[in-house]
């Protein structure tokens, strides 16, 4: 596999076929290839920051954007194109629509009127093709959205307040239809968010419902220990207190909880989402150690004075400290959260933003 800066990946490259200015001359400037890089976006248009950039009127600002997907270290990567121009961009010479993505596939042309041609060439040959067929013949929801996460890499990191603000929101609203008709997510974490494009107030999409439950029936409490221990409500996991293994590192049947937890452990999800993409730290990762994380999580302590919560609003801090709650009953539940002063304060904003997005990916 090819190398760039910092030994990132290098899955692909694009290859200019034919490029022209305004003239209708060939454009010297624009180079022979550009390679498509993990976790970076390559963007075509008229504007100086683009990526590749065409000086013809014809060509938008930004008239497309290519980018990759690669849910593993071991998994094939998929590289995606959204067109966001007013003229269009051609995939084998079909025109998609504005404001559609498409996964490209090994040696597919890319084309721009008055501007560019190119051909996409993955390093994984026709492999690439095949696992994507693969990955949306198994799940519609990866079908219809290309994946982005919001992680970068394996790392954390922090992102605007407002722009976290419209992701929470898509969350609460998917949360508020899944507890009012039963149903509890589970494993809520930041690999299972996924996004339409890799910007900002693009559409949100819940993933991965391998664990969900239903709690319609009278029995609304569940007693399976399940999910991913860093994002994990204290209730759905170990006894500390009573299992006298736990302080070995060992964890057995014994040290599990028997109260039962309910729908309240995807509000605790939640808060562990929020409170990385507002501060870029996951709360009680501690070390990483599984039982280091349980016992932080039964403590519940929150460190609001960190140099990353400085530029955070109160209101926010208080939306994520009332979903990490370690006690049950003064938690938030979904309703609660969504009537949060932290939502409401912008609720028309929010709501106009939601419109717009449902609007561009329908």
């Amino acid at each position: 596999m090819a190398l760039i800066e910092e030994d990132i990946p290098q899955f692909g490259e694009l290859i200019v076929l034919d490029r022209f200015n305004e003239f209708g001359e060939v454009d010297t400037g624009i180079e022979d290839s550009f390679p498509i890089i993990k976790n970076q976006k390559t963007s075509i248009g008229r504007n100086v920051g683009n990526t590749i950039t065409i000086n013809h009127p014809a060509i938008s600002g930004t008239h497309c954007v290519i980018w990759s997907i690669q849910f593993d270290d071991n998994s094939i990567p998929l590289i995606y194109l959204k067109d966001v121009s007013l003229n269009g961009t051609y995939i084998n010479d079909v025109k998609i629509a504005k404001n559609s993505t498409v996964l490209l596939n090994h040696l597919d042309t890319i084309a721009i009127e008055y501007g560019i041609e190119l051909e996409y060439q993955s390093i994984f040959g026709n492999q690439e093709a095949e696992y994507g067929d693969a990955i949306m013949n198994e799940s519609s929801i990866v079908k219809e959205l290309p994946g982005w996460s919001i992680t970068k890499g394996n790392s954390l990191c922090s992102i605007p307040e407002f722009e976290a603000l419209v992701i929470v929101y898509q969350i609460t609203n998917a949360l508020r239809y899944l507890h009012q008709n039963g149903i509890v997510h589970r494993d809520l974490k930041l690999d299972n968010i996924l996004l339409a494009t890799p910007e900002p107030f693009t559409k949100v999409v819940l993933a991965d419902f391998g664990i969900a439950k239903s709690i319609c029936s009278t029995k609304r409490r569940m007693f399976t220990v399940v999910g991913t221990p860093e994002y994990c409500a204290p209730e759905v996991g170990f006894d500390l207190k009573k299992n006298p293994d736990f302080k070995k590192g060992i964890l057995t049947k014994s040290s599990l909880v028997k109260r039962g937890y309910d729908s309240k452990c995807d509000i605790w999800s939640l808060g562990i989402i929020s409170h990385i993409m507002l501060s870029g730290i996951s709360p009680f990762y501690e070390d990483g150690n599984e039982l280091n994380i349980i016992k932080s999580a039964k403590k519940g302590q929150l460190n609001f004075k960190l140099r990353q919560w400085s530029k955070v609003s109160l209101l926010a801090k208080d939306f994520v400290s009332s979903l990490l709650r370690v006690n049950i009953d003064k938690r938030l539940d979904i309703l609660e959260c969504y009537n949060h002063d932290w939502i409401q304060i912008h609720n028309g904003e929010l709501q106009r933003i939601y419109k717009k997005i449902l609007t561009n990916f329908t």
